[in-house]
């Protein structure tokens, strides 16, 4: 039975505001509403606002949690039936995941509600940042917990060096964890950075969190 803590009752209500956004918006809606836009941000696609597609635009943080609760659920469960001894570890860093990514589709949802009844103009960049902000968060948190993790097939820095025994894998933890914190922030503080400099600076930060990591565990922590 899935339980519903309170990461997993905030993310609902995150969820639930587009679909709320979309009945108070409807009747300020053009009859016809943009749904795509082209690589310059110009709408070449419309349809009526009585289509499918507008309370399936809306729904997408709900379908977002749903999707992401379902898919831990089982990731859960089987770490349980491998006898993993940090299971609640594991599924502190999933809950997070699960709001972070709920807020970043419901937060799609509410900008494409307010562009089809034209309170705001489309911005891929507004798209951009809130993802890396998202990402950055994800990244934040889930480096606090590293250090928490004991050795399992599911989480954490994972290598043959890292799997050979306790002393290494609390090593790489610890220093992963640190690096993810300090890169999880930066990425956050990138979102301010002025136009295509943010997406730029969240993909040359994610690089580097993840393949430095890597790069000491292969150097400091080979087998003698």
């Amino acid at each position: 039975m899935l339980k519903f803590k309170m990461t997993s009752i905030i993310a609902l209500l995150v969820a639930l505001i587009p679909m709320g956004l979309y009945l108070y918006l409807y009747p300020q809606m053009p009859d016809m509403v943009p749904m795509h836009f082209d690589i310059k941000g110009n709408a070449d696609r419309f349809v009526p606002k009585s289509s499918s597609e507008v309370p399936f635009l809306a729904a997408l943080g709900l379908m977002g949690f749903v999707f992401f609760k379902l898919i831990f659920f089982f990731i859960i469960r089987s770490a349980a039936r491998k006898g993993e001894d940090n299971a609640r570890s594991i599924a502190k860093i999933l809950d997070i995941t699960t709001l972070c990514c709920t807020v970043l589709f419901a937060g799609i949802s509410v900008q494409a509600l307010f562009v089809q009844a034209g309170s705001f103009d489309f911005s891929r960049m507004d798209l951009v940042r809130v993802a890396a902000g998202m990402l950055g968060l994800i990244m934040l948190l889930t480096g606090n917990r590293m250090p928490k993790l004991r050795r399992n097939s599911l989480a954490g820095l994972r290598t043959k060096e890292t799997m050979r025994d306790e002393q290494a894998w609390f090593r790489a933890q610890r220093f992963a964890g640190k690096w993810y914190v300090t890169g999880g922030a930066a990425m956050v503080l990138g979102c301010l950075l002025p136009g295509w400099w943010a997406l730029y600076a969240a993909i040359a930060i994610f690089a580097v969190v993840n393949i430095v990591p890597i790069v000491y565990v292969k150097a400091k922590l080979k087998p003698e």
